[in-house]
């Protein structure tokens, strides 16, 4: 065999293993990503549930008031419930007339923890007064900020809180959080750009559940307006021949791919 015909041999016998191996990878890890998460499927059932629990067509996404739910801690469940004002209950609600209101993510929320082990209520119970939880999971400050401003506070408020953690520096700049968050494909959100000195709103591309079903039409005006969509939606992505895609990233790829294969076999 001509060296020629080694290499090429050597190029088909590593793509294919590639395509089959990522194949595999990726029914249970979501950052192994291909061509056909460039338009994902939505699953009917799975964006039923969404809409109906926490689909927002201003925000993109929000605890429903008067509605409860799980989330999975570290070692046990975690129960919580949302009140008529959209705000995330505690021990101390009703215990003291509210003066303080905190608006943002997971880190506001407070998801790993019971009512009565989040800052809101340590915070409550130090200056003796009510603290509500305006807080949502995986916002970022733009979305805190409309929520802020779309929420009819009591007039006894004043003091806002605004809790921010570094990934809000990406949250902001993310219009559609599949191309930072591979797999996330029902939050679509709004979005501020900074032009001629002022925040130009970009709102939710996403009004209601028809538009889920044409968001395909959509895309090209929101791949414009994501910078994660070139930067590192496309930079990651495995597309034919997927041997330049693993060698595009050859660093990252070796370690992923080494601790994907090491888990498989440990499963085995």
């Amino acid at each position: 065999m001509s060296l020629q015909g080694l290499i090429i041999g050597l190029f088909i016998g590593i793509e294919v293993f590639l395509i089959i191996s990522v194949k595999l990878l990726r029914k249970d890890f979501q950052w192994l990503i291909t061509s056909k998460d460039e338009r994902p499927y939505f699953d009917p059932k799975g964006l039923k549930s969404f809409i109906s629990k926490s689909f927002d067509p201003t925000l993109g996404w929000v605890r429903k008031k008067n509605s409860t739910g799980i989330e999975k801690g570290e070692k046990r469940k975690i129960y919580f419930k949302i009140d008529e004002i959209g705000s995330r209950v505690n021990s101390n609600t009703g215990k003291h007339i509210p003066t303080i209101a905190c608006f943002g993510d997971s880190y506001a929320f407070c998801r790993q923890v019971d009512n009565d082990e989040t800052w809101e209520y340590f915070l409550s119970e130090s200056l003796k007064t009510g603290v509500i939880n305006f807080g949502v999971g995986n916002y970022g400050l733009d979305q805190a900020l409309i929520r802020y401003k779309n929420t009819d506070l009591p007039s006894s408020i004043n003091t806002v809180v605004m809790a921010v953690v570094p990934e809000t520096i990406c949250r902001i700049q993310s219009y559609w959080k599949h191309y930072l968050e591979f797999g996330n494909t029902f939050a679509f959100k709004p979005k501020f750009i900074f032009k001629n000195g002022h925040l130009i709103l970009q709102e939710n591309m996403m009004r209601n559940e028809k538009d889920f079903s044409n968001y395909q039409e959509k895309l090209s005006h929101i791949q414009s307006n994501d910078r994660f969509y070139k930067e590192k939606f496309r930079k990651f992505q495995f597309r034919f021949p997927y041997t330049f895609s693993f060698f595009r990233n050859l660093n990252r790829n070796t370690k992923l791919f080494y601790a994907l294969f090491k888990r498989s076999i440990k499963r085995i």
